[in-house]
């Protein structure tokens, strides 16, 4: 019984290491020979087994690994916490069930469009029947609603997405404010020759925006991938026609008190020299892309 034993041993050991003793094949011929069979634990993740040929000579085999265990430390295991679902709370009466569920499911293209849906609704009857958020209207937008849309954002995007993510990006020190290198920092942006693919686009560039296509068509050139996109990508937010509407968004309160950088603003009053501006270039203010914007951008 004693052999039949070490025998289920060492073809254990055999299976793990290349070298297989001449005496194996001698006790599986069913010879009998002066040894005995031993299993010790040698070290804390280390099984070895070893045979006696004789009292004077050993023969030991390579380490069996204690299954779930390495030699050393036990690996720790990162295991992904689970995401706690926000309150869903709007002080219109808003339904966030198809949001949050684009967003559970990782449909971050579905996501951003229902996101800009949600803004006209909670905006109220004017701003949806004119279809478009003007800039100053953000304020208008109920903060528990903002709150709700940005929270579950984050939530589901594990801190990557939202605009309290963007506004940190906009104050940090890489962009202080700035909207160039703010867009170009969140990858919404190509250079427009081409060559400044997978580096920082040239400095003095603007480069120009991504192609934007609505959900179902080709060509888009955003990205929805959570691996994949920057941080701070996604909500997206129009920018051709001036930097008012995504400066008020990340002003907007429901991302906190902390005030918003900025390197250009428009002043209230003009200087003799200054140039007037339009009532039409104030309701837009002119973006560095117009000028450069493909002819699908509109």
């Amino acid at each position: 019984m004693v052999l039949l034993r070490s025998v289920g041993l060492l073809a254990l050991a055999g299976a793990a290491s290349a070298f297989v003793p001449a005496s194996l094949s001698t006790l599986a011929a069913g010879k009998s020979m002066p040894s005995q069979m031993s299993c010790r634990r040698a070290g804390p993740n280390v099984l070895r087994t070893s045979m006696a040929i004789s009292e004077d000579k050993k023969t030991t085999f390579a380490p069996l690994p204690v299954p779930g265990m390495g030699p050393g430390k036990p690996k720790e295991v990162e295991v992904e916490q689970e995401i706690v679902a926000p309150k869903l709370e709007s002080a219109v009466g808003i339904d966030y069930i198809p949001l949050l569920t684009a967003l559970q499911l990782q449909e971050f293209d579905v996501a951003d469009q229902l996101t800009r849906d949600l803004l006209l609704e909670i905006g109220g009857e004017q701003i949806k029947k004119q279809g478009f958020v003007y800039f100053a209207q953000v304020k208008l937008l109920p903060v528990k609603d903002m709150l709700t849309i940005d929270n579950l954002w984050v939530a589901y995007s594990r801190g990557k997405f939202g605009y309290s993510v963007q506004k940190k990006i906009w104050n940090g020190k890489k962009v202080v404010g700035d909207f160039n290198k703010f867009v170009q920092e969140i990858v919404w942006t190509k250079s427009p020759c081409g060559g400044c693919e997978g580096r920082p686009i040239c400095s003095g560039c603007t480069g120009t925006l991504k192609r934007w296509t609505p959900l179902g068509n080709s060509g888009n050139e955003y990205s929805y991938d959570l691996k994949t996109a920057p941080k701070g990508h996604l909500p997206l937010t129009s920018a051709l026609r001036g930097t008012y509407l995504i400066e008020n968004l990340l002003k907007h309160p429901a991302f906190g008190d902390e005030k918003l950088e900025t390197k250009f603003a428009v002043k209230a009053g003009f200087a003799d020299n200054e140039k007037r501006y339009s009532m039409e270039e104030l309701r837009f203010p002119p973006s560095p892309y117009s000028e450069t914007k493909a002819i699908w951008d509109v």
